[in-house]
């Protein structure tokens, strides 16, 4: 099986961005992955499908485009919780669709915070000291209140290890609900081709230190 990745680094953080420029960004990835015959398309950003998805979806309606909100939030089914932080994007939290799909699905209380500084500091490669002390400052004011954590953005998975650190709760994501929806036998020797908007060697390290893989990566 063949992975085709787009990381548009020039264009994150999409939190802060309109409704109009995030639709005018995924309609471009889009039409480039049809140009390329690629029709199946899982959409690995929460603020897009929060937002746009739905719209496309329709617009584009000869392509498979795969929202990972509802994949996420499938993966609460059959849960029970009293209290749930959702950490996301400032689009995702004022969308309220995961808070909506949430409460659809669970009797509990939800607190949606945006973590504002978080993908910056991703981004920027930021140190572990810096990064403790951001997710810190997020989370501490939570411990003891809930029972649950729901990561709604891609990015936030790489910052479990701090999270946990201060709050002893289950996690749930949206990266663990991506691999979850992929048939075993897909992920078996894959190839992986991932092209950048940003920096092509920035990136080749990002992925190197986060996932210990060493890839090709080329400019989008």
């Amino acid at each position: 099986t063949s992975f085709v990745c787009i990381a548009d680094q020039a264009n994150a953080p999409y939190g802060e961005k309109s409704v109009e420029q995030l639709e005018e960004l995924a309609r471009k990835h889009l039409l480039w992955f049809k140009e390329r015959n690629i029709y199946t398309v899982l959409v690995a950003c929460n603020t897009l499908c929060s937002t746009v998805v739905k719209k496309l979806q329709n617009e584009f309606d000869d392509m498979q485009i795969i929202d990972i909100v509802s994949l996420t939030c499938d993966s609460l089914k059959n849960e029970s919780f009293s209290n749930l932080l959702l950490l996301a994007t400032k689009r995702s939290i004022e969308s309220k669709v995961y808070e909506d799909e949430i409460k659809n699905m669970l009797n509990c209380n939800v607190y949606s915070v945006i973590p504002n500084s978080w993908v910056p500091s991703i981004e920027n490669q930021a140190s572990e000291e810096e990064l403790d002390r951001v997710v810190k400052d997020v989370v501490l004011d939570y411990k003891d209140k809930v029972d649950a954590v729901l990561l709604g953005c891609t990015h936030y998975p790489l910052l479990k290890k701090y999270i946990s650190k201060y709050l002893d709760v289950k996690m749930y994501d949206s990266c663990d609900a991506i691999l979850k929806s992929i048939p075993r036998e897909n992920l078996e020797n894959p190839r992986v081709s991932i092209y950048t908007s940003g920096d092509i060697y920035k990136t080749k390290q990002q992925i190197l230190d986060t996932l210990g893989m060493n890839l090709d990566v080329f400019k989008l």
